[in-house]
């Protein structure tokens, strides 16, 4: 009786070292929303100069950056 309750035991011990072991690998920081908006956007704060053209626009930043956007 007493074997089996130590064999009982140590299976719940691994099954909650392995789900501990789960949760820690698919834990992740991830990109915070600061970064993910640098990434997908651009701050027109910082545009200086536009120029429109048939289909499109070009956008000038003040780092020197450009960017074309079309509808």
């Amino acid at each position: 009786m007493k074997t089996t309750l130590k064999s009982i035991g140590a299976i719940i011990i691994m099954g909650i070292m392995l789900t501990c072991a789960y949760l820690v690998g698919t834990a992740h920081t991830g990109d915070t929303m600061a970064e993910k908006w640098n990434d997908n956007y651009v701050d027109m704060r910082t545009e200086t100069e536009f120029t429109a053209v048939g289909d499109g626009l070009y956008l000038y930043c003040n780092d020197g950056s450009g960017y074309y956007w079309e509808p």
